[in-house]
């Protein structure tokens, strides 16, 4: 008990500096006829603060996860975001979340937020791939994943996910060219050859059966 209640003094003193660093900061940019430098090293302190209560922020998330108050971890995910808006973990987790209580176009809109303040990492991307994935809305799955692996960065277990949602939306042949550059990327990887040999097939025989009718392509 005595841990726990240190641990929300720190918090709480954490976060009333953090609102207090704010509320400078607000008045310098709200200053009409005065220019506000705020030195270096306090920037780099402020940014310290902040980092540190979004540290601790994560911790009581966790807390409040295995204690069952999940909607307190997403207003707390939520606040991170705002501490931290380049934190897509936070979004993601934030997003998976909300989704887990049954809301998912608000965990949707979570992620798009948090997409929108980051679009130039594949993360959110990617995540919105697999959360279109789950709702089985593949199309839609396929159009974030193919915006993700534009990132060289990515993980390559992307390219799979790319190629079973052009897979389950139709699209054989888009399927088997991303199998086909996965075998590239992945040239020992025997999941990588099966899946291509099974879609290979599955695109041969409806050419067999559909000689007028290809697979439908974009």
């Amino acid at each position: 008990m005595i841990n726990m209640r240190r641990h929300k003094s720190r918090l709480t003193g954490l976060l009333l500096v953090t609102l207090a660093a704010a509320l400078v900061l607000a008045s310098a940019v709200g200053a009409e006829e005065k220019t506000v430098t705020i030195p270096a090293g306090s920037l780099e302190m402020l940014q310290g603060v902040f980092a540190r209560v979004a540290d601790l922020l994560w911790e009581k998330s966790d807390d409040y996860f295995h204690e069952g108050y999940h909607e307190r971890c997403i207003s707390v995910m939520r606040l991170v975001t705002e501490i931290d808006p380049t934190d897509v973990r936070a979004f993601a987790v934030g997003s998976w979340l909300i989704d887990s209580r049954g809301r998912d176009a608000e965990g949707i809109a979570f992620l798009e937020r948090g997409l929108a303040l980051n679009p130039d990492r594949y993360d959110l991307y990617a995540e919105l791939g697999h959360r279109y994935f789950h709702m089985e809305n593949y199309p839609k799955a396929a159009e974030y994943f193919q915006a993700a692996v534009n990132f060289k960065d990515c993980p390559v277990t992307l390219w799979h996910m790319l190629a079973h949602s052009y897979e389950k939306s139709g699209l054989l042949e888009k399927a088997v060219q991303t199998w086909e550059h996965s075998a590239v990327l992945e040239p020992d990887n025997p999941v990588v050859q099966r899946n291509l040999d099974r879609v290979k097939k599955q695109l041969a025989a409806h050419e067999s059966q559909h000689p007028d009718n290809p697979p439908e392509r974009r």
